[in-house]
């Protein structure tokens, strides 16, 4: 029976604990395919229900919840300054508590306002707890302009006096007081009122004097505590470098930005320039006229003594002169300088006389020196020259070193703002300042005629920019003048006129761009002469060298390859070593027969301390022909060591410009490796030896690390093979991502950002959902508190 009764209990807990499903709840899926051993049929996989309300009953207590509390506050805080600290006593907090107050009080003010608005709280400066603007006993009153009127009276006495009728008091026996007993009783309280007044000035001064007299005895016993008067003050302590940046900034932050001056346009410019010129000239002239007019006002007799004592002086057993350096002359002739005492009444004292001729030898040779100065004098103001002659004849008046004043001068004079044909005279100084840059080249190059030219080229740059059209022209027809000249003879020397128009248009136009008008011509020009111009001795290869440097200036920014200036040092290198007959220079103007094939080659050995010289113009250009003939035939090896180590300067010079071309540098400089490696450098000076090793070796690296080029080759791209049947085996085969190995795509970067993204649209669309279902229990909420206070409503009227 116990048995029977545990199994009912048990089976009756049983049944309870598991309750009864309802399969329309259920969610069912079907099998898409038939697995072996498992239960054919629809299988229940979930509660939809029963997960859709759990679901709003959680969003009931948090959304539902948080969102019937928006906006509602129940709860009390004590936010009572140190009310919660049991630390500190009842007055301190009341201390806090009043200091919080201020402070939110001085916030509310504004920090533009000085004086603050709220009345109730004002700073105020106190003694003894009692505010200083109460305390009057030290206050220096002035005397009142109405002191002496009548109505200066006190207030109890204008109420008696001015308005009775309603006030008895003073009254004795209850009679009413007469007229003249109140103006008595008034002029007496108004004499009391005033004496009581001056003694209170009177001692007020005498407490200011008491407390003047105190501070002076106090002063004298401090005295030698402050600093004395003059004296410098202490050394202040120097700032670290923090303070000085934090008190810039704060300087600059308070500087306040100055309008500035508007800005001059060429022409107002161009016309204080020439106000200035000739304000100059003006004084210039004044006192030219007023040292004219001095030397004019000596008299007669002045002139006879200055002949007398020029006479006098010409007689005399000595005489001391100077140069113009300062040196002395005729020392053989200069006696020694002795001392000599005179006393006042002495008959060897110097007479008047002697005085006014010393003075007037020393006037006449102030006024020489003032002479030569005024020749050498340069004006300020000068007219336009309306011919090259002119022009000519003008510079020809000054010195050379003042030359390029007077060009200055004359351009601002004649500045296109100040007229409206200005522009067309200094276009025609341009061309003639072009002709006389000519002629100063086609002489012989001296030190002098360098500096002219340098001079000129800064005149020519500057007038260029004021017709660059007209400039042009002008610069093309010399270009095509010193052509026809090399056309008509081509194998004729380099002229130093031709090197100096290549200066000239270096400094005028830019060399870099890839065709220009001018320095392409130019470059063309220059690329002729060296290919066409015969070596035939050492100063036309010095010539050669000094052109072909010229052109590396040309190319140095566009890296520019020119073919003749490389062929030329080729063969000028060929002719520094000891050549054979079949070795033939790369272009047609090197000789081929001895001795002039080795023309540069040394065959004495040099000193190893001995100074090379750099090649100068003067030796290498001259007008006489025999002089060129002479000086090739007496060559020694010292001079072909000096045009050896410019030849070697150029060579560097192209090595560095053509360094930037890859691909050409090992073709192009790998003879020249050779070259320099069959130089004697055992006879040469130590310095040149040294820049022909170093040259060899940089060149000959540059060769071998350019020189690993890599063959072309066309792109082979394997052929398809038959599909087999035959397994594949993979070594990172993973069965739970089997396409992974096979599928690139599923590999890399680009794979892990795809999956990335995936996750990211799955999450946003999840969570789109999830908001929409919120929105949804709001709404329902908000409607089902709608229609319960709608019936509420209607109830209680109802009711």
């Amino acid at each position: 029976m116990v048995s029977k009764k545990r199994q009912k209990t048990a089976s009756s807990k049983k049944s309870k604990s598991a309750p009864k499903v309802n399969p329309f709840e259920l969610k069912f899926n079907r099998l898409k395919h038939d697995v072996l051993g498992k239960k054919k049929g629809a299988i229940g996989v979930g509660h939809p229900g029963l997960s859709r309300k759990r679901a709003y009953e959680q969003r009931e207590k948090t959304i539902g919840v948080e969102h019937d509390r928006i906006g509602k506050v129940n709860k009390i805080i004590d936010r009572r300054i140190g009310e919660k600290n049991q630390s500190i006593t009842s007055e301190e907090k009341a201390s806090l508590r009043f200091t919080a107050e201020r402070v939110k009080h001085l916030k509310k003010g504004s920090k533009f306002n000085l004086t603050d608005d709220n009345d109730d709280y004002q700073d105020m400066l106190t003694h003894g707890g009692k505010a200083l603007t109460t305390i009057q006993k030290y206050d220096k009153t002035l005397a009142s302009d109405d002191e002496d009127d009548v109505g200066n009276i006190g207030a109890d006495v204008v109420k008696v006096a001015h308005f009775g009728g309603g006030d008895l008091d003073s009254a004795t026996n209850g009679e009413k007081p007469t007229r003249k007993d109140i103006i008595a009783d008034l002029i007496a309280r108004t004499k009391q009122a005033r004496e009581n007044k001056q003694n209170a000035k009177d001692d007020m001064e005498t407490a200011t004097e008491e407390l003047d007299a105190k501070y002076l005895k106090i002063l004298d016993k401090v005295k030698n505590a402050f600093r004395p008067t003059g004296a410098t003050k202490a050394e202040k302590v120097e700032r670290d470098d923090y303070d000085k940046l934090a008190i810039s900034l704060k300087i600059d932050a308070d500087a306040r930005a100055t309008p500035a001056e508007r800005t001059k346009t060429a022409e107002e410019l161009a016309m204080e320039e020439k106000l200035h010129l000739e304000e100059l000239e003006s004084l210039r002239l004044a006192r030219m006229n007023a040292e004219k007019n001095k030397r004019g006002h000596l008299s007669v007799d002045a002139e006879d003594r200055k002949d007398g004592s020029k006479k006098k002086r010409k007689t005399d057993g000595f005489e001391v002169r100077f140069d113009s350096s300062g040196a002395l002359l005729d020392k053989d002739k200069v006696e020694r300088v002795t001392k000599k005492k005179v006393a006042i009444d002495s008959d060897d004292e110097l007479t008047d006389e002697e005085f006014e001729d010393e003075n007037e030898e020393e006037l006449d040779d102030l006024l020489g020196e003032n002479e030569a100065r005024e020749d050498l004098e340069v004006p300020f103001v000068f007219e336009m020259p309306r011919s090259f002659k002119a022009l000519v004849g003008l510079l020809e008046k000054y010195p050379s070193h003042k030359m390029g004043v007077v060009l200055e001068r004359l351009i601002k004079c004649h500045h296109p703002g100040l007229a409206e044909g200005n522009k067309k005279l200094l276009s025609q100084l341009f061309l003639y300042l072009l002709r006389l840059f000519d002629d100063y080249s086609l002489s012989s190059p001296t030190e002098e005629s360098v500096k002219i030219l340098g001079t000129l080229t800064k005149t020519l740059y500057s007038l260029l920019r004021f017709d660059v059209e007209f400039s042009v022209r002008c610069v093309r027809a010399l270009i095509r003048q010193n052509w026809k000249k090399r056309m008509n003879s081509p194998k004729s020397p380099t002229s130093f006129s031709l090197i100096a128009l290549l200066r000239l248009i270096a400094s005028l136009f830019p060399v870099s761009d890839r065709w220009h008008p001018v320095c392409s011509p130019a470059m063309a020009l220059a690329a002729v002469t060296l290919a066409k111009c015969h070596i035939q001795n050492l100063n036309i290869l010095a010539q050669q060298i000094l052109l072909v440097t010229v052109v590396a200036d040309y190319v140095e920014e566009s890296k520019r390859f020119i073919p003749e200036a490389l062929a030329f040092c080729h063969g000028a290198l060929l002719m520094a070593v000891e050549n054979e007959e079949n070795e033939r220079a790369p272009s047609t103007a090197f000789p081929i027969s001895l001795p002039h094939r080795r023309m540069l080659y040394i065959t004495e050995n040099l000193r190893k301390d001995a100074t090379v010289e750099p090649v100068k113009f003067s030796e290498v250009f001259t007008d006489n022909e025999r002089q060129v003939f002479t000086y090739a035939m007496h060559d020694s090896d010292m001079k072909r060591c000096r045009v050896l180590r410019s030849l070697i300067a150029v060579v560097q010079k192209y090595r560095v410009i053509y360094a930037a071309h890859e691909h050409t540098f090992t073709a192009t400089f790998s003879p020249f490796v050779d070259l320099l490696k069959r130089i004697p450098v055992s006879r040469l000076p130590t310095i040149v030896a040294d820049e022909i090793e170093a040259l060899t070796r940089s060149m000959e690296a540059e060769c071998k690390t350019r020189s690993r080029l890599t063959q072309m080759s066309r792109v082979t791209t394997e052929k398809s093979m038959l599909k087999m049947l035959e397994p594949r085996f993979e070594e990172d085969f993973d069965p739970e991502r089997p396409r992974l190995s096979r599928d690139q795509k599923r590999k890399g970067a680009k794979a892990e950002k795809e999956k990335l993204q995936h996750l990211v649209k799955k999450e946003t669309r999840g969570a789109i959902k999830e908001l929409a279902k919120i929105r949804r229990s709001l709404s329902e909420n908000r409607g089902r508190r709608l229609r319960l206070r709608t019936e509420t409503g209607g109830r209680r009227r109802s009711g």
